[in-house]
């Protein structure tokens, strides 16, 4: 594609400045969302995106499968929860961190669930869901 006018090129860039700035915007204003129960959470699941929003696999989707679970089962509903972008990042993280877990290893999140059945991934989801204040 060939180089607009200048004044054109410079009306380009404002647009794509303001789409950035409203993505910024959502996900800052999601940031500050309350938490809700997993039914509110779950409401928008697999409704159209909601600006500021991410869904979220409450048991890993990609170690799911790495354990064999199967996709019907990981992208289910009931394992899906729209929540703000900002806390995704955060609990994405959690999982890769390395920490004290609960038999005494020090070893992310993801490692110590990696032998666990999908009941043991699931509380654990959840809890970490509530540690960052997404969940009630």
């Amino acid at each position: 594609m060939g180089r607009y006018s200048p004044i054109v090129d410079a009306y380009f860039g404002a647009l794509d400045q303001i789409e950035s700035i409203k993505a910024l915007t959502d996900t800052i204003k999601s940031a500050n969302d309350p938490p809700k129960t997993l039914e509110e959470l779950q409401e928008r699941v697999g409704l159209p995106s909601d600006a500021g929003y991410h869904d979220h696999h409450i048991v890993e989707r990609s170690s799911g499968f790495d354990a064999g679970y199967s996709r019907e089962l990981l992208d289910n509903r009931d394992n899906l929860a729209r929540i703000p972008v900002l806390k995704h990042i955060d609990i994405t993280a959690e999982y890769a961190t390395k920490a004290e877990q609960p038999d005494g290893t020090f070893r992310s999140l993801r490692d110590y669930l990696a032998d666990k059945d999908f009941e043991t991934r699931r509380t654990a989801g959840l809890a970490v869901m509530r540690k960052y204040g997404v969940l009630k």
